[in-house]
């Protein structure tokens, strides 16, 4: 009886001892009412506003402003801030991956952005471009205007006195289409007249759509009408352009008008419209041959001419308009009589725009 009653009195307190090692071992409540995941959650808070209010916003203003370095500036915060997300596991992997997906698609539309954007102005001509350009071309003018006169001064009184205007105008011409054949069109704007840029809302889009398709491969200048006098000159030129349709390059007639500005010329792009294909002999033949009407018979001693550098046509006029400016006049010839006696007459045939005797 003595032992069981002791075994039964230490009971308690071995219950107690046990009762207080489960209190020790049980996890400690948070003291405050939020819960651990929400106390996680609110310190994300920073980089969800970036994610979901911030880059979209300024997503969107790069839109309207068109600007090279908004866009990538855009794309350089939004893929650190996509970096963060997921090295520290913020978010459900859910909304993770849905903001990762959107976020991808706006910095890809950011950087096509850049690549078809056109070129930026030049920063040194943001404050007054025109007044800039107005500046630097005059003090050019004046240099190649005194190393002109040097020159004409050297060469003595053989000199051409208005020389200086004329190659000058006729130089800055060349100029513009020597940017034009690169696709410069930054370089093309500084040798356009400055009053019409100045009407332009974008000068680099302005001269993309003047140039369209067109190719200059080679050009000639004609003719540079007018004096160092004038304010305006007018140069006559043959360009021969590629249009990348597939067909052949086609010459064509220009009458480019140059106007004179503060002692400088540019080019009036007004006047960039071709005047009309010019054909060749080649062309003409394929168009005519088989519409030549036979003529009356002429007299032996009819003095035919042609183009001894190729031509395919005879013609009895020997400043016949379907032949090219440079080989006027014609000064090959040789008379009728002779058209079938000699084999290389025979294979020419007569001209229907002057209209030149046919054979018998």
């Amino acid at each position: 009886m003595s032992e069981n009653r002791n075994r039964y009195s230490s009971a308690p307190l071995q219950n107690l001892k046990q009762a207080k090692k489960k209190a020790q071992q049980a996890p400690k409540a948070p003291r405050s009412g939020v819960p651990q995941s929400s106390r996680e959650m609110q310190s994300f808070t920073g980089l969800q506003l970036m994610l979901m209010v911030i880059l979209p916003l300024f997503f969107v203003i790069a839109l309207f402003v068109q600007n090279t370095l908004f866009f990538l500036s855009f794309a350089l915060v939004s893929v650190i801030a996509l970096f963060i997300t997921w090295l520290v596991s913020a978010f459900a992997p859910n909304a993770r991956a849905t903001l990762t997906i959107i976020h991808i698609a706006l910095v890809v539309v950011s950087l096509f952005a850049v690549l078809l954007s056109p070129p930026d102005i030049p920063a040194d001509n943001t404050q007054d471009p025109l007044k800039a350009q107005t500046t630097k071309d005059s003090l050019l003018s004046a240099s190649m205007l005194t190393m002109m006169e040097n020159q004409q001064a050297q060469a003595g009184p053989t000199a051409t006195p208005n020389f200086g205007h004329a190659s000058f105008a006729q130089q800055r011409l060349e100029e513009f289409l020597s940017a034009w054949s690169r696709m410069d069109y930054t370089d093309m704007a500084n040798y356009c007249l400055p009053s019409w840029i100045a009407s332009q809302g974008n000068p680099e889009t302005a001269m993309f759509h003047l140039r369209a398709n067109r190719t200059i491969v080679s050009y000639e200048i004609l003719e540079v009408t007018g004096n160092d006098m004038d304010q305006t000159r007018t140069i006559n030129m043959n360009a021969l352009i590629d249009k990348s349709n597939g067909n052949p390059p086609q010459t064509n007639r220009f009458q480019v008008l140059m106007v004179r500005s503060n002692d400088n010329w540019y080019v009036d792009p007004r006047s960039l419209t071709s005047l009309g294909i010019i054909e060749s002999e080649e062309d003409i033949a394929a168009r005519t041959i088989t519409t030549i009407v036979p003529t009356a018979t002429p007299s032996p001693d009819t003095l035919l001419y042609y183009n001894a550098d190729g031509g395919m046509f005879y013609h009895i006029n020997d400043r016949c308009p379907s032949v090219s400016e440079k080989y006027l006049p014609l000064t090959a010839s040789f008379y009728y009589r002779d058209i079938k006696s000699n084999p290389s007459f025979a294979k020419l045939v007569p001209c229907g725009t002057c209209g030149a005797p046919s054979k018998e």
